[in-house]
């Protein structure tokens, strides 16, 4: 068998030998004419890429608050306590430098290269080649007192645009199951590395920084969440992830003036009660005819003002009303009766927000599609982004058999850069539909995002081996040399399964939804794209379906919409038999009667006919929305068909049982991961996650958050099930529904227990997001707030780690998707 530099080396010849070479740099360098510039600024759309407010940030807001206390670890004039990591994966030096210090005469240099000599084979194909790290050792020293590290740091990494590293505290007993009982309940995974756990080994605490190139940052990092009792080492650490032709190969560090510090407030990390200080609000603003809420922990303040800021006078005086539910008491203010658009403020006591809006839908949210449009573009694989990095990745290639493709393109599709053939296909999907919805009233806007999905859409297109195989998704977590036949080069091949070509089911119907709606909206700016696009869904759908061998609800909601899409564009009846067939297997997925006396609910699904197991994400994504959205289309689009009843019951079953859930998170109503059954845990582990969920009797229990198995972050779960509940209201009509739909981005916007939005760049008192190589991007939008090891409360502490501050694209993508059912 071949190494993998000859298999390098034989890959480089075969396409050399082919003139691919050639043809791709051509075909890229035309690409690059137009699509890999910056979208020119219209009257109404802003260049790109977009700046934020630093001011708005929480790390803004984080670096005002003054130490109380401090503590000077270590001044940095000598290497007493420090330490290189010593490991087969360590790299790097680390050293004395008195050439360059913020304060003294010296300070700590840490000096690594950016790979290795060696191809990056650790546990995953595509990550870093290791780390380097300057560790200084401490004694089992209790720093429970202390609530922050402050450290300055000097990166000289010349050519890169962006630069991080990662500070990680190890506490030599990191998870104590005594502290409570409802919170670990002795039953916790420890961290895996590779499916983004929080804790493994000596770890206590990991916190990844953005810096700015050749200057002093000041690096502050909150600890109240940390356990730290009995403090082993701190570590400062580089991971090797690689460089472009134009960026070092060799990084350096500087660190200096280490201290612990004490803040009289860190920022509030854990719980359903409201921030204290804070008035959590939506920060974007209210829509006309739908609730209006805010919540406050503090019950001195007996009334509330509305402010109307733009004529400075109290629009509405209230009563504050306190309310008691399973969670927590909070302080509630209600302004609902407000309708008239402008800009308004909150006030209680001595706590005053900052401005939001009323107004309608696309009043408000039209620069928000456009922040998501700019993380989009920002995320483009293959081409120059201004200030980020240059075109990228030309030596990342997909293998099936003799034949080769270079994959990049698309968007990247993670905090590293990875690339997903089925998220690329949602994301396009999104950006058609929204394009099609603005065609005739913002003709600007629909080309912009007409324009996204096409970027999209030919990555999609381009990495089809045209026989059912294709890339499913490939990892990419560095920089790359652009040159084959070097040692960064990747190379999925079909022995790496998740990092490959296969002919996989679920993928290529996600494709074919995606290229039937492109075939559509395209007949008539581009038929040759269109009909191209046409003739691979055909493609794609027939692989998919042959390759069905057991059906169950993810599947079918996913082959209902993409036979929807191929019915839509070609009126074929088999696509509408299939989708009749696939709409009545999810029916019969469906709880049509009560569990019982004591649990009167229904409308939820198993997640196969055989009904062994409650439908519910264990992960940062659900496929529930296909399913109840693909019913949808099929009583609209087939309304006298003998299933029509059948179909609308149980999409209004599953509007009850969302509409009864909602209420268990009163007063945020975040809709719930779903409903769970001790009886079919897979072991005692996941038992004891789901016994910290809320009780409705010995078997039942309702998990506000996923019972997590792998990635953390619940923004796609909530978002995708208010994609259904705005689709379904929509089609009934019903305002309750849609209202519990918009009270998602309620809650990602900033009306959580954190007074946080979470999107990067949108409201105010966002937090850095994981996205290391990139930096932050204005619409980025991370996996989300999730929980502290088996729990079932919200969890957001200032650590900036992957998944849950990790920026993905189905995350946006299934923002965008819930948009469309708001947009006039």
């Amino acid at each position: 068998m071949p190494n993998h530099n000859q298999f390098v080396r034989q890959t480089a010849a075969v396409l050399l030998a082919c003139g691919l070479i050639a043809s791709l740099l051509l075909a890229f360098a035309a690409a690059q004419e137009g699509a890999g510039k910056p979208p020119v600024a219209g009257k109404g759309l802003p260049d790109m890429p977009m700046t934020a407010p630093v001011e708005h940030s929480l790390a803004y807001e984080v670096a005002q608050k003054p130490a109380v206390e401090s503590k000077l670890l270590s001044e940095m004039e000598s290497l007493d306590n420090w330490e290189p990591w010593v490991d087969p994966r360590a790299f790097g030096t680390i050293s004395l430098s008195k050439n360059r210090f913020y304060k003294g005469q010296a300070s700590v240099l840490l000096t690594s290269p950016t790979k290795g000599e060696e191809p990056s084979f650790t546990s995953t194909r595509g990550r870093p080649w290791g780390c380097s790290s300057a560790i200084y050792n401490i004694d089992k020293k209790d720093w429970t007192e202390w609530n922050r590290i402050s450290l300055w740091v000097y990166p000289d990494l010349p050519g890169f645009r962006t630069v991080s590293f990662n500070l990680v505290l190890h506490n030599d007993n990191p998870i104590d199951p005594t502290v409570d009982s409802k919170q670990y309940d002795g039953a916790f995974v420890p961290y895996d590395s590779a499916n983004g756990y929080h804790y493994y080994n000596l770890y206590s605490g990991l916190n990844y920084q953005l810096l700015e190139n050749h200057k002093w940052n000041k690096v502050a990092w909150e600890i109240p969440h940390v356990r730290r009792d009995r403090v082993i080492a701190l570590e400062l650490r580089y991971r090797l992830q690689g460089n472009q032709r134009e960026m070092t190969d060799t990084v350096k560090y500087y660190f200096d003036e280490l201290y612990l510090e004490k803040v009289e407030q860190p920022e509030h990390w854990q719980g359903w009660n409201v921030a204290p200080g804070q008035i959590a609000h939506n920060h974007l603003g209210y829509l006309t005819g739908f609730p209006k809420t805010a919540l406050s922990a503090d019950p001195s303040p007996k009334t509330f003002q509305v402010i109307d800021v733009d004529a400075n006078q109290v629009a509405l005086e209230k009563q504050i009303t306190s309310r008691t539910t399973q969670q927590e008491t909070f302080q509630l203010l209600d302004f609902s009766e407000i309708n008239r658009p402008g800009t308004y403020a909150l006030r209680a006591g001595d706590v005053q927000t900052r401005p939001f809006q009323i107004g309608g839908f696309n009043g408000l949210y039209r620069d928000n599609l456009i922040k998501l449009i700019n993380f989009f573009y920002c995320q483009r694989c293959g081409t120059e982004i201004p200030g980020r990095h240059s075109a990228c990745h030309s030596d990342f290639i997909c293998a099936h058999g003799d034949k080769r493709i270079v994959i990049n393109g698309g968007w990247h599709d993670a905090g590293d850069l990875s690339q997903s053939t089925k998220h690329t296909s949602g994301a396009v999907h999104a950006f058609l539909s929204l394009a099609e919805q603005f065609q005739d009233t913002d003709r600007e806007l629909s080309e912009r995002l007409l324009e996204e999905a096409r970027w999209g859409l030919d990555w999609i297109l381009k990495t089809r081996f045209g026989d059912g195989n294709r890339v499913n998704w490939g990892t990419m977590d560095f920089w790359t040399d652009g040159i084959l036949g070097t040692v960064d080069d990747v190379i999925a091949k079909p022995s790496d399964s998740h990092a490959a070509t296969h002919n996989y089911v679920t993928i290529n119907l996600h494709a074919a939804r995606a290229e039937a709606k492109a075939a559509i909206l395209l007949s008539k700016k581009d038929p040759v794209m269109a009909d191209y696009a046409l003739r691979c869904a055909k493609e794609d759908w027939n692989y998919a379906v042959k390759g069905i061998q057991d059906l169950d609800m993810d599947t079918a909601g996913i082959a209902l919409n993409a036979s929807l899409a191929l019915f839509e564009a070609t009126e074929d009846d088999k696509y509408r038999d299939a989708a009749i067939s696939y709409g009545n297997y999810i029916v019969r997925c469906q709880q049509r009667d009560d569990l019982s006396d004591q649990v009167p609910l229904k409308g939820f699904f198993f997640g196969n006919e055989r009904r062994e197991r409650i439908s519910l994400p264990r992960s940062i994504t659900s496929s529930e929305k296909y399913a109840v959205t693909g019913l949808v289309g099929l009583v609209k689009t087939f309304p006298d068909s003998e299933h029509a009843q059948a179909w609308e019951a149980a999409i209004r079953l599953y509007a009850d049982y969302h509409k009864t859930m909602a209420a268990y998170t009163d007063p945020y109503f975040m809709l719930p991961a779903g409903l769970c059954d001790l009886n079919s845990t897979q072991d005692e582990i996941e038992k004891a996650k789901i016994k910290n969920g809320i009780r409705l009797d010995d078997r039942f229990y309702i998990k506000c958050f996923p019972v997590w198995t792998t990635g953390r972050g619940n923004t796609s779960i909530i978002l995708s099930k208010a994609i259904d509940l705005a689709a379904i209201a929509r089609y009934l009509d019903d305002q309750e529904l849609l209202s519990i739909a918009y009270r998602q981005l309620d809650w990602l916007l900033g009306l959580n227990s954190f007074n946080q939005s979470i999107m990067w760049g949108e409201g105010y008192r966002y937090q850095a997001l994981y996205n290391p190589l990139i930096g932050n991007i204005v619409g980025a939008v991370p996996c989300g707030i999730h929980t502290k090891l088996n729990g079932d409360a919200p969890y957001w502490p200032s650590d900036n780690w992957h998944n849950p501050k990790e920026i993905w694209v189905h995350s946006s993508s299934d923002w965008l998707w819930l948009m469309t059912y708001f947009f006039d």
